[in-house]
Protein backbone atom coordinates (compact mmCIF):
# COMPACT_ATOMS: atom_id res chain seq x y z
CA UNK A 1 0.00 0.00 0.00
CA UNK A 2 1.37 2.99 -0.92
CA UNK A 3 1.45 5.83 1.90
CA UNK A 4 -1.27 8.12 -0.37
CA UNK A 5 -3.57 4.88 -0.09
CA UNK A 6 -2.70 4.53 3.65
CA UNK A 7 -4.01 7.95 3.97
CA UNK A 8 -7.49 7.66 2.16
CA UNK A 9 -7.41 4.19 4.46
CA UNK A 10 -7.33 5.81 7.75
CA UNK A 11 -11.23 6.23 8.09
CA UNK A 12 -11.14 2.60 8.45
CA UNK A 13 -9.29 2.45 11.72
CA UNK A 14 -12.43 3.81 13.22
CA UNK A 15 -13.87 0.58 12.85
CA UNK A 16 -13.16 -1.74 15.81
CA UNK A 17 -11.01 -4.80 14.57
CA UNK A 18 -12.93 -8.46 15.47
CA UNK A 19 -13.29 -8.81 19.34
CA UNK A 20 -10.64 -12.37 18.19
CA UNK A 21 -8.32 -10.75 15.71
CA UNK A 22 -7.85 -7.32 18.70
CA UNK A 23 -6.92 -10.40 21.18
CA UNK A 24 -4.29 -12.14 19.02
CA UNK A 25 -2.49 -8.75 18.21
CA UNK A 26 -3.00 -7.61 21.68
CA UNK A 27 -1.23 -10.85 22.84
CA UNK A 28 1.35 -10.78 20.03
CA UNK A 29 -0.13 -13.43 18.15
CA UNK A 30 0.50 -11.62 14.81
CA UNK A 31 0.62 -14.46 12.56
CA UNK A 32 -1.91 -16.36 13.36
CA UNK A 33 -4.02 -12.94 13.50
CA UNK A 34 -2.96 -12.25 10.06
CA UNK A 35 -3.90 -16.13 8.99
CA UNK A 36 -7.81 -14.97 11.12
CA UNK A 37 -7.96 -12.03 8.94
CA UNK A 38 -7.29 -13.32 5.55
CA UNK A 39 -9.54 -16.58 6.46
CA UNK A 40 -12.08 -13.34 7.11
CA UNK A 41 -11.24 -11.26 4.06
CA UNK A 42 -12.51 -14.80 1.56
CA UNK A 43 -16.17 -14.84 3.17
CA UNK A 44 -18.66 -11.33 2.24
CA UNK A 45 -17.93 -8.87 4.79
CA UNK A 46 -19.58 -5.02 5.31
CA UNK A 47 -17.47 -2.61 3.27
CA UNK A 48 -16.02 -1.33 6.30
CA UNK A 49 -14.97 -3.88 8.08
CA UNK A 50 -13.20 -5.38 4.92
CA UNK A 51 -11.19 -1.61 4.34
CA UNK A 52 -10.49 -2.59 8.04
CA UNK A 53 -8.93 -5.51 7.73
CA UNK A 54 -6.83 -4.86 4.80
CA UNK A 55 -5.39 -1.77 6.47
CA UNK A 56 -4.80 -4.16 9.49
CA UNK A 57 -2.62 -6.58 7.58
CA UNK A 58 -0.73 -3.60 6.18
CA UNK A 59 -0.01 -2.51 9.87
CA UNK A 60 0.31 -6.49 10.99
CA UNK A 61 3.24 -6.30 7.83
CA UNK A 62 5.26 -3.03 9.04
CA UNK A 63 5.29 -2.61 12.56
CA UNK A 64 6.86 -5.73 13.92
CA UNK A 65 9.77 -4.10 11.56
CA UNK A 66 9.66 -1.16 14.02
CA UNK A 67 10.48 -3.57 16.89
CA UNK A 68 14.04 -4.91 15.88
CA UNK A 69 14.67 -5.80 19.87
CA UNK A 70 13.80 -8.96 22.12
CA UNK A 71 14.95 -8.14 25.37
CA UNK A 72 18.08 -9.68 25.38
CA UNK A 73 19.03 -7.95 22.33
CA UNK A 74 17.63 -4.68 23.54
CA UNK A 75 19.92 -5.28 26.63
CA UNK A 76 22.81 -5.92 24.64
CA UNK A 77 22.14 -2.99 22.16
CA UNK A 78 21.89 -0.55 25.60
CA UNK A 79 24.68 -2.12 27.13
CA UNK A 80 26.48 -1.16 24.35
CA UNK A 81 25.70 2.61 24.70
CA UNK A 82 25.35 3.16 28.52
CA UNK A 83 28.09 2.30 30.54
CA UNK A 84 27.17 -0.23 33.37
CA UNK A 85 23.46 -0.79 32.09
CA UNK A 86 21.56 -3.72 33.74
CA UNK A 87 18.37 -5.69 32.57
CA UNK A 88 16.98 -4.35 35.79
CA UNK A 89 17.46 -0.77 34.39
CA UNK A 90 15.53 -1.70 31.57
CA UNK A 91 12.90 -3.26 33.05
CA UNK A 92 12.40 -0.72 35.59
CA UNK A 93 12.24 1.95 32.23
CA UNK A 94 9.40 -0.32 30.59
CA UNK A 95 8.19 0.17 34.03
CA UNK A 96 8.14 3.70 34.12
CA UNK A 97 6.77 4.07 29.94
CA UNK A 98 9.89 5.04 29.30
CA UNK A 99 10.70 3.13 26.13
CA UNK A 100 8.26 1.86 23.49
CA UNK A 101 6.99 -1.90 22.95
CA UNK A 102 5.29 -4.31 21.80
CA UNK A 103 4.11 -8.15 22.21
CA UNK A 104 5.59 -10.03 18.83
CA UNK A 105 5.06 -13.99 19.08
CA UNK A 106 4.75 -13.62 22.65
CA UNK A 107 7.55 -11.91 23.62
CA UNK A 108 8.33 -8.25 24.38
CA UNK A 109 10.44 -6.07 21.71
CA UNK A 110 12.00 -2.79 21.59
CA UNK A 111 11.41 0.21 19.09
CA UNK A 112 14.40 0.35 16.79
CA UNK A 113 15.12 3.50 18.12
CA UNK A 114 14.89 3.21 21.90
CA UNK A 115 18.38 3.81 22.60
CA UNK A 116 18.18 7.45 21.25
CA UNK A 117 14.98 8.08 22.90
CA UNK A 118 16.95 7.26 26.33
CA UNK A 119 19.68 9.35 25.27
CA UNK A 120 17.71 12.47 24.56
CA UNK A 121 14.47 11.86 27.52
CA UNK A 122 17.03 10.70 30.50
CA UNK A 123 19.99 12.64 31.68
CA UNK A 124 21.42 10.32 33.73
CA UNK A 125 21.92 7.76 31.26
CA UNK A 126 23.13 10.82 28.17
CA UNK A 127 25.78 11.30 31.40
CA UNK A 128 26.80 7.49 31.22
CA UNK A 129 26.66 7.28 27.46
CA UNK A 130 29.87 5.44 25.58
CA UNK A 131 32.02 7.75 24.15
CA UNK A 132 32.80 5.95 21.50
CA UNK A 133 31.76 5.51 18.09
CA UNK A 134 29.73 2.66 17.58
CA UNK A 135 27.82 1.35 14.35
CA UNK A 136 23.52 0.72 15.04
CA UNK A 137 20.20 0.87 14.10
CA UNK A 138 19.48 3.78 15.66
CA UNK A 139 20.19 7.48 14.29
CA UNK A 140 22.19 9.30 16.91
CA UNK A 141 25.48 9.53 17.81
CA UNK A 142 28.03 9.02 14.94
CA UNK A 143 26.19 7.09 12.88
CA UNK A 144 27.45 4.89 10.18
CA UNK A 145 26.91 4.97 6.36
CA UNK A 146 26.25 1.51 4.29
CA UNK A 147 29.57 1.44 3.99
CA UNK A 148 30.54 1.45 7.37
CA UNK A 149 32.29 4.65 7.23
CA UNK A 150 32.01 6.96 10.45
CA UNK A 151 29.58 9.47 8.60
CA UNK A 152 31.04 12.56 10.98
CA UNK A 153 34.69 13.05 12.73
CA UNK A 154 33.96 10.63 16.40
CA UNK A 155 34.82 14.32 17.81
CA UNK A 156 32.75 16.10 16.06
CA UNK A 157 29.78 13.91 17.61
CA UNK A 158 31.54 13.05 21.31
CA UNK A 159 31.57 17.17 20.98
CA UNK A 160 27.60 17.37 19.82
CA UNK A 161 26.70 14.95 22.37
CA UNK A 162 28.05 16.72 25.07
CA UNK A 163 26.02 19.31 23.95
CA UNK A 164 22.91 17.66 23.74
CA UNK A 165 22.68 17.63 19.96
CA UNK A 166 22.70 14.30 17.71
CA UNK A 167 23.00 14.03 14.18
CA UNK A 168 21.06 11.62 11.66
CA UNK A 169 22.97 10.36 8.90
CA UNK A 170 20.84 11.09 5.87
CA UNK A 171 22.31 8.93 2.84
CA UNK A 172 21.37 10.94 -0.53
CA UNK A 173 21.55 10.16 -4.17
CA UNK A 174 24.44 11.27 -6.60
CA UNK A 175 24.20 13.04 -9.75
CA UNK A 176 25.55 8.97 -10.99
CA UNK A 177 23.47 7.50 -9.18
CA UNK A 178 26.53 6.49 -6.72
CA UNK A 179 25.16 7.37 -3.06
CA UNK A 180 26.96 10.30 -0.59
CA UNK A 181 26.32 10.34 3.15
CA UNK A 182 25.65 13.60 4.27
CA UNK A 183 25.79 14.86 7.81
CA UNK A 184 23.02 17.03 9.24
CA UNK A 185 23.29 18.68 12.82
CA UNK A 186 19.35 18.71 13.76
CA UNK A 187 18.33 18.31 17.51
CA UNK A 188 16.36 15.18 17.79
Amino acid sequence: MTHCMLEESLPALAVELPEDVARLKAGGDWKRAERVIRKRLEKDLPKALRERLLLELEILERIPGEYPFAWDEAVKEAQGMFRDFTGEELEALLEEGAVEWIYLDGTIHLKDNFVANLVKTRADLTDRAASRTRRSSWRTGAARNPDGAASIPRREAENASRRGMFFAAEVLPRQNGKEKAEKSARPY
